[in-house]
């Protein structure tokens, strides 16, 4: 049932924005793009999938696995796959929980650390997303400004709640909240030193970072005109509202959110769809890499 709300929301999502272009527009600026510019934009995608792989190699081996990177590499890239190649209900998180329980053999451990994985990985993106707007305040209206601000702010206070819920005793006390006690432990362990806490944020920001460079490398390919500043400031905001899961892998929200925040800044909204949608095929393309590590254990296994 949530796989057919999901297709049935991207599908209709899709249905509304090509009733609102010019489809043989959109067509010809596809079909002209740069193949040169597209292979670098999958170069750093690939790149910001394999530094968030080693982010989380490093994570588990603060944790105490004993793993050696090639492990999470194999798992992250796996994870990849599930996330934006497949219309599955099995989500990349849960192939990683489910290789981290074949190799510690704890499922709320295991749940419990790919979850931290993907808190710090959004403390970098609401990070990133604070900063390059800071230094952009007059491109987007004032009142979405605020509100991106505020979001941004909201998503770091949260990350510091985790960090600090290990001191509040009362959270031990009933069994639902002992949940959230026990994972700011397990967080704390991760980030309780500077040196640690400022290597995981820097990986984290250069991680989406990356993907920036990859939304602009595709821009590049169709002769979008734009700074790169333009895309720092839009394009963090743009993979926060993707993440809501009501779409198949984001598709749809993030050609919606694209759209609506280019428009904002001039853009033409057949290349921004353009944009977009390029992005997701590099997507599954990374995706697809991990498919090969898929494959291959599941042929072992039989």
């Amino acid at each position: 049932m949530k796989l057919f709300i999901k297709l049935a929301i991207t599908l209709i999502i899709f249905f509304v924005i090509f009733r609102s272009i010019d489809v043989d527009k959109f067509l010809f600026v596809v079909s002209k793009s740069n193949g040169l510019f597209l292979l670098f934009a999958l170069l750093f995608q690939y790149l910001s999938t394999l530094l968030a792989s080693y982010r989380w190699f490093l994570i588990m081996k603060t944790l105490k696995y004993s793993q050696d990177f090639l492990f999470f590499y194999r798992s992250y890239f796996k994870g990849t796959f599930f996330n934006q190649a497949l219309p599955s209900t099995i989500g990349g998180d849960a192939i990683r929980v489910l290789d981290i329980i074949k190799a510690k053999g704890n499922k709320k451990r295991a749940f419990f650390d790919v979850l931290i994985d993907r808190v710090i990985g959004l403390f970098g993106l609401v990070l990133l997303s604070l900063i390059a707007n800071l230094f952009q305040p007059d491109l987007l209206p004032k009142d979405l400004f605020i509100l991106l601000i505020m979001l941004s702010l909201g998503g770091i206070f949260g990350v510091f709640a985790l960090l600090y819920l290990s001191w509040a005793p009362f959270f031990k006390r009933y069994k639902f909240l002992k949940l959230f006690f026990d994972l700011s432990i397990r967080f704390r362990i991760i980030l309780k030193n500077k040196k640690r806490f400022f290597t995981q944020a820097a990986l984290s920001m250069f991680v989406h970072l990356l993907a920036v460079a990859s939304f602009y490398m595709i821009a590049v390919s169709i002769s979008f005109e734009a700074d790169f500043t333009v895309f720092l400031s839009i394009v963090p905001a743009v993979l926060l509202i993707s993440i809501v899961p009501v779409s198949l892998a984001g598709w749809g929200i993030r050609e919606s959110a694209m759209i609506g925040l280019f428009l904002l800044v001039g853009a033409d909204v057949e290349k921004v769809l353009s944009i977009s949608i390029l992005y997701g095929i590099i997507l599954i393309l990374v995706g697809i890499y991990g498919a090969i590590f898929y494959l291959k254990e599941k042929k072992e296994i039989f």
